[in-house]
């Protein structure tokens, strides 16, 4: 009989270890602990994932819970632990709201905002500033080539909505701000190569951070009317001039306007912008401030053939050129030929 008893009392003890074990794993099976878009879930969210393991093309946890963070700040966001182009695009609009670096990186700044619970900068101020400006933006309200104009349309762009790929009325009022200051980027309303290469150089006139991206400072700049400095305006009406040229032919010892040499079109283009160099190859090479090849800028020229041949350098690794007879001019890269050197007009 106590042997039967034994038996039962240790039974007895294993079915209530195993119920008690059971009471207190149900908790761990519970749903997420945040699911609301509030910013105390963005919070929580945002301290449960880290920069060093979320990051471009990564796919993990830590970038769910990034995804999950931005939801919950009312953003557009698939929470597939996938860190691709849609969640950097994201992030680089929560940045811009948050006049961080545009990066789309969830870097050491970015991270401390998110787990500070900032939300985006638009939900905080979209009232004073339909009351600051029009609620409509005139297509026709400034078209002239002036500062003023500029500071119109950089007071009616905005950093968060107008960045690289992206097509918006912002990034339209953008190119409008940069053209109206003399750039020869056409108001496409598209943020594609023409207008970050023009932004490029607006930054580099500036002395402000040369990324192509518009960021706090370079939008500050044109809002407050700091038109480029006369030396890379005149760099921009050279290359504006030259690109009015593509498709003339090439006509030798030809200054223009039915058509031009190599030196005939570097030299018109850079008179076009009110600076007056030598006629021939060999003496704009010669008597101009050289600049090494890593440091081209537009206007630049670009010397081939130990100096035989000459272009206008326009970015992105090419120049305008007239090159011979039977070719129009046209652009090219500057690798496709052996380069010599370059020079600076001004």
């Amino acid at each position: 009989m106590s042997r039967i008893r034994n038996t039962l009392v240790a039974l007895t003890a294993t079915v209530g270890l195993g119920l008690t074990m059971t009471a207190t794993a149900t908790p761990a099976q519970a749903a997420p602990a945040c699911s609301s878009n509030t910013v105390s879930c963005s919070k929580y969210w945002a301290a449960r994932t880290n920069g060093s393991v979320a990051y471009y093309l990564k796919t993990s946890e830590h970038v769910k819970n990034l995804q999950r963070s931005l939801k919950a700040l009312g953003y557009d966001i698939a929470v597939d632990g996938f860190y691709g182009y849609q969640t950097k695009t994201k992030l680089r609009v929560y940045q811009g709201s948050r006049r961080l670096q545009v990066n789309g990186v969830l870097d050491a700044r970015t991270l401390a905002a998110l787990r500070s619970g900032m939300p985006k900068a638009a939900s905080r101020s979209t009232t004073s500033r339909s009351a600051s400006r029009p609620s409509a933006i005139s297509t026709t309200a400034c078209t002239s080539n002036t500062v003023s104009c500029s500071k119109y349309w950089a007071a009616r762009t905005n950093g968060s909505v107008a960045y690289y790929l992206k097509t918006s009325e912002h990034v339209k009022n953008l190119q409008r701000s940069l053209r109206a200051l003399g750039y020869d980027v056409p108001a496409t309303g598209y943020y594609g190569y023409q207008t970050k290469t023009n932004l490029r150089v607006y930054q580099r006139s500036r002395r402000l951070q040369v990324n192509g991206v518009l960021d706090a400072r370079t939008l500050a700049a044109l809002r407050s009317g700091s038109a480029a400095g006369s030396s890379t305006s005149r760099a921009a009406k050279a290359v504006s001039f030259a690109s009015k040229q593509l498709g003339k032919p090439y006509i030798y010892g030809a200054t223009g306007p039915r058509g031009y040499d190599c030196s005939g079109l570097t030299s018109s283009a850079w008179r076009a912008a009110g600076k007056s160099i030598p006629r021939t190859s060999y003496a704009q090479l010669g008597g101009l401030k050289r600049v090494s090849k890593s440091n081209l800028r537009p206007g630049d020229i670009v010397g081939f053939y130990s100096g035989g041949h000459v272009g206008i350098y326009i970015g992105g690794g090419q120049v305008i050129q007239a090159s011979r007879p039977g070719r129009p001019i046209a652009k090219a890269k500057v690798s496709s030929m052996p380069f010599y050197t370059a020079v600076r007009p001004a």
